[in-house]
């Protein structure tokens, strides 16, 4: 790093520091997965799995990336083409990634709801009906994240339907699974948007925005996925470039898209983003337009929160059982609160670790460099102030994540933290030169290596479960029975279609009674039983022996099967 650069002593250290930020928090992950080995969680599987070298990967990066560093001006497109040709660039990744990379698979059974419930709005109905003789028996055909109603008459998730809603709507025109890749583009074409209003006469700035946005490891892998982060990404952008404008008609338009966001799938995420903005109306003395805001949210939250209640006079039947609590959200939340345990603080940490290893490498730096505009008040407090709130009540609700890339529940708040490093880039003006240039060094190094380390990663979680649902539908039976011992998340193989025109029919082997067997084998169908040794290349990604843990449980299921008139196969 040349003297000619960096003027002085005092500009060198603070490059320098960016620089050392990935390296502390690299050290921090390694001393972690050291010294909680011990510790059973799929966040700390994650960590020793994947993050730490994630992170020391970047940590490295961004070393290299500072070195005999010199201030060049980078290649700046046109304002008017560089958000659209991201956009666009991001779309082609995201669904060829979806294709190829996860092999067209929905992994998790956030995931799969979301098909699910696209397929029931997409036939025009809110839920599908359970076929008469299924009634009694829906828990043995996976109703986890459905209302906990015994007997239903229906089914449909448990989420609201946002989300699904749009990937009906893109489903009626095109294939379902570019609705990620849509919304994906959509978030770069509004962070470009709001750049350039918050920065009018900076050219550098929308596009450095848009660099942290595609160098983003967790925005490119959800954008391949079904989750609901991408939506809350893109909306909460949407909705903020529309807030600027300061105008009735954006800020109705901005009100309608706040519905749709409260409404994908759960009713938390986004007003945890909006309320800390419109505070600042009142802070300004903006009574007309926060009272607007205030009536409108609020006619917005009731809605949401009156949907479950609304949902489930559709899917009660005269043989149902309707539990006291987990219906509504509040019996949810006091439900949640009572399962809290002490290691939450300790989940949060690996939570947040596991953000920043699928982040830009120079995210946190940039965005610590924010902390003097922060200070100052208005909209960087306002955006510092969502992200915090977000983590503080996820901790206390639900710092489980399960599987993800990133930390998901973060993800409404990314295009915020770029702002904010946009900010903290604007507040060392005096190292931009230099700065500028070890974002673009540290954006490339980062789509060079890091985006195909965490492409590798996502493959080799996704392919295995794909390969092994392709194995259960090449069988071709009437009924496929999976035990929920098979292999970690075994239950998620467990997915049916909501008219169950799916073959085989996939059956969670615990929750099958001898009545059900009955009923089953009645018409003599073909039945396949999945043992954990077809189950054995998921389980190698746990290190799971590959044993068949479930060997007892089915031992003497092929009996029972073909006792009441089933064809039996093992798979």
């Amino acid at each position: 790093m040349s003297s000619e650069d960096i003027g002085t002593p005092k500009e060198s250290h603070d490059i320098r520091l960016m620089t050392y930020i990935p390296l502390a928090v690299c050290a921090t992950a390694l001393l972690i997965s050291y010294l909680g080995a011990s510790f059973e969680n799929l966040a700390m599987s994650y960590l020793s799995r994947q993050d730490r070298w994630l992170l020391v990967v970047a940590a490295a990066i961004a070393m290299v990336s500072a070195w005999n560093i010199r201030g060049r001006d980078p290649i700046v497109l046109s304002p008017r083409w560089r958000a659209v040709a991201t956009a666009l660039a991001l779309c082609v990744v995201c669904y060829a990634g979806h294709r190829w990379l996860l092999a067209g698979y929905s992994l998790t059974r956030d995931e799969q709801m979301v098909l699910f419930d696209a397929r029931i709005l997409a036939s025009g109905r809110l839920v599908a009906p359970l076929p008469a003789e299924w009634v009694r028996y829906a828990d043995a055909l996976n109703t986890w994240f459905m209302l906990p109603i015994q007997n239903p008459s229906a089914w449909a998730s448990s989420y609201l339907p946002m989300n699904a809603a749009l990937h009906a709507i893109v489903g009626k025109v095109a294939d379902m699974a570019l609705t990620g890749p849509l919304l994906v583009g959509i978030g770069a074409i509004a962070l470009h948007g709001c750049a350039r209003h918050l920065w009018p006469g900076n050219r550098e700035a929308p596009l450095l925005a848009l660099m942290l946005y595609v160098g983003s490891g967790q925005i490119v892998f959800i954008g391949m996925t079904t989750y609901a982060m991408s939506a809350h990404l893109a909306l909460n952008l949407v909705w903020l470039w529309l807030f600027l404008q300061q105008r009735r008609m954006t800020d109705t338009a901005a009100l309608g898209i706040g519905f749709i966001a409260t409404g994908l799938h759960q009713p938390l995420f986004h007003p945890l983003f909006v309320a800390p903005v419109l505070a600042l109306l009142l802070l300004e003395r903006k009574w007309q337009r926060a009272a607007f805001f205030a009536a409108g949210y609020g006619a917005i939250c009731i809605f949401w929160l009156l949907w479950p209640k609304w949902m489930q006079t559709l899917v009660v039947g005269p043989e149902s059982v309707v539990p006291t609590s987990g219906v509504d959200y509040f019996t949810r939340l006091i439900d949640t609160l009572r399962d809290w345990r002490a290691d939450g603080l300790l989940v949060m940490t690996l939570n947040l670790l596991r953000f920043l290893s699928w982040q830009h490498i120079l995210l946190l730096p940039l965005v610590i460099a924010s902390v003097p505009a922060i200070k100052r008040g208005g909209l960087p407090a306002a955006l510092a102030y969502g992200a915090m709130l977000t983590i503080g009540v996820m901790l206390v609700i639900l710092p489980y994540q399960g599987h993800g890339f990133g930390y998901r529940y973060l993800h409404g708040v990314i295009g915020s933290l770029i702002l904010l490093a946009i900010y903290g880039w604007v507040e060392r003006a005096r190292i931009q030169r230099v700065l500028r240039t070890l974002i673009v060094r540290t954006t490339v190094a980062g789509i060079v290596v890091l985006l195909p380390l965490q492409a590798w990663m996502a493959h080799g979680l996704f392919a295995p479960y794909a390969r092994a649902s392709q194995a259960i539908d090449k069988t071709k039976a009437d009924f496929a029975f999976i035990s929920e011992k098979g292999t970690h998340f075994a239950h998620d193989l467990v997915i049916n279609r909501p008219d169950l025109s799916n073959r085989p029919v996939r059956l969670i082997t615990e929750n099958v009674n001898e009545h059900l067997i009955r009923q089953l084998c009645r018409a003599q169908p073909s039945v396949v039983i999945v043992s954990a040794q077809a189950l054995a290349e998921a389980s190698a990604i746990f290190g799971i022996p590959t044993s068949d843990p479930a060997t007892q449980h089915n031992a003497g299921l092929p009996d029972a099967l073909r006792a009441a008139g089933c064809r039996v196969s093992v798979l």
